[in-house]
């Protein structure tokens, strides 16, 4: 009886356990530390690079790509920053939605005008920040297009 106990509750695990089991899909990954800021959508925190979700900033060898990062570093300067990791990039890089206490570093680059709304990927999160901070005169969507991939 025991015998058949044990191989019923071995059989019973095998097919059933899996289904209830969490994948690595399921599992959210968070990366804490100060960042060092890469150009105005990359970050690199415990040497792991952070792509900033749903936003697209001008390259770093531009004058408003410096801008764009200098604006960056001046915000993040010693401070820990939280990022929630979405995915891996085509670059190996996470990407991720990055927060500086409660405030979503991608939301703040777009309202401040150094970085734009990626659409198909934020499927137009960050819009209304873009919209505000055009109406406000900061008009980075004049010197900058968005790359092809958004």
């Amino acid at each position: 009886m025991y015998k058949k106990f044990i191989v019923f509750s071995l059989i019973f695990l095998g097919f059933f356990v899996p289904y209830f089991s969490y994948s690595n899909s399921d599992i959210t990954n968070i990366l804490k530390g100060p960042a060092r800021v890469v150009d105005g959508d990359t970050l690199e925190i415990k040497k792991e690079k952070v792509r900033l979700f749903g936003i697209a900033a001008p390259e770093k060898n531009t004058l408003i790509g410096k801008r764009s990062k200098e604006f960056l570093e001046d915000f993040l300067k010693n401070k820990e920053v939280k990022c929630i990791l979405k995915s891996k990039d085509k670059y190996n890089r996470w990407v991720g939605i990055c927060y500086l206490d409660n405030l979503d570093i991608s939301s703040y680059m777009v309202e401040n005008g150094f970085a734009r709304d990626c659409p198909k990927f934020s499927k137009r999160k960050y819009k209304l920040e873009e919209e505000n901070a055009i109406y406000n005169g900061l008009i980075l969507k004049d010197y900058y297009n968005l790359p092809s991939y958004c």
